[in-house]
């Protein structure tokens, strides 16, 4: 790796007999823009050196790394040009949930956890250019829903294995620019709620999964939105 000074995305997403060790060679690649670690056994102090040999990093992809702690967040936070980050499978903390709201630049953010997220949408609404939120867990409810729901920018929203209902569906008329809405595993939204959405004219794109509605209250959502696809995948 020291040999690729001049490389700009790495990839080693659920590559195989990677150790721990081995992941310290990822440093310095002081050119690199795009990494991707989904999977990989790297931590904290890792983490920490990446992102000072490698200041121009724009996407960063830590699914399912295991080893990481939320305070991650808080070295990613130094990265003066990130526009991308995506991390689950770790717990997050204040801090690190603090530290998302300093990524200014930040356009796309996935984060899923089962745990507390510490006012995370709080965070989300200091982004000043965030354009695409996926988001995951339990934590998530309606509540949440509603401080999301005057976000100036946001164009794409993810939700999966959350807690929403109908009620927070409602909250979401706000999402002015909302061309892209995803809802999975989130049993408590119905057709009650699917009329709600009738009020979002730029809504291109609804994808449901494993949700409360049916076939009936979907046919009346595309008669009210009919430039807006919508696709029920099976259950």
């Amino acid at each position: 790796i020291p040999r690729l000074s001049r490389i700009k995305s790495l990839g080693l997403a659920l590559a195989k007999n990677i150790t721990t060790n081995d992941l310290d060679y990822l440093h310095p690649l002081p050119s690199l823009e795009i990494l991707t670690l989904n999977g990989q056994r790297i931590t904290d102090v890792q983490i920490q050196r990446i992102t000072e040999s490698s200041p121009h990093l724009k996407e960063f992809h830590l699914h399912w790394c295991r080893d990481l702690t939320g305070d991650v967040l808080v070295h990613l936070a130094n990265l003066p040009h990130l526009e991308a980050l995506e991390f689950s499978e770790t717990k997050l903390t204040k801090q690190g949930v603090e530290a998302i709201g300093k990524m200014r630049k930040l356009k796309h953010l996935n984060v899923s956890t089962d745990t507390d997220a510490f006012g995370l949408i709080d965070q989300l609404r200091k982004l000043p250019k965030l354009d695409s939120a996926h988001l995951g867990g339990e934590w998530l409810g309606d509540s949440e829903l509603k401080e999301l729901a005057d976000h100036p920018t946001l164009r794409e929203l993810r939700l999966l294995g959350t807690s929403i209902s109908d009620e927070g569906l409602r909250h979401l008329t706000g999402l002015d620019k909302l061309e892209y809405l995803r809802i999975f595993e989130s049993s408590n939204v119905t057709d009650e709620g699917l009329k709600y959405l009738e009020s979002l004219e730029t809504l291109r794109r609804l994808d449901l999964k494993e949700t409360g509605v049916t076939t009936e209250g979907v046919a009346e959502l595309k008669q009210a939105l009919p430039k807006c696809k919508i696709e029920i995948y099976s259950q």
